[in-house]
């Protein structure tokens, strides 16, 4: 799920897959509000942002949806929003920042995706992904043993 807080708020929520699940927009966007549009696709495993510090909003959905937070080491450049997001619609720039910061949060666990799709299939694989992205266990090994797996 990545968030670009302000006046106006962008949202974009992102399967495991990199599909997009919802992208939106909206001026005065409160945050109980926020929480309710991201409940109307699901529950985010993880909540990011491109600043490499997170604004309290986007730690504030986080908690409520008890997420942990991805925030890259230095800000997003705009040159690298725009190259990563290239390839989708977006209506304005805080699509594209929420979109990116999506993205960025995606790839950085893209090796931890591939390893789970390597040894499980199907809907354990999407727990398998968020019991790891929100450390509930510490490897895939403990998550399918959590899984009645040995």
């Amino acid at each position: 799920m990545g968030i670009d807080p302000g006046t106006k708020t962008g949202l974009c929520a992102l399967d495991f897959y990199g599909n997009v699940l919802l992208l939106t927009s909206r001026k005065n966007f409160s945050a109980k509000e926020i929480i309710k549009t991201i409940m109307s696709v699901g529950h985010p495993s993880i909540v990011a942002t491109d600043r490499a510090r997170p604004p309290a909003l986007v730690s504030k959905i986080a908690t409520s949806f008890g997420a942990p937070v991805h925030s890259p080491e230095t800000d997003a450049t705009r040159r690298s929003k725009e190259e990563s997001t290239s390839s989708y619609a977006t209506h304005n720039l805080h699509e594209r920042d929420a979109l990116a910061a999506a993205l960025i949060a995606r790839n950085a666990y893209k090796d931890v995706f591939e390893r789970v799709n390597r040894r499980s299939s199907g809907e354990e694989n999407e727990e398998l992904k968020d019991l790891l992205l929100k450390r509930r266990v510490h490897n895939i090994t403990e998550a399918l043993r959590g899984q009645g797996h040995d």
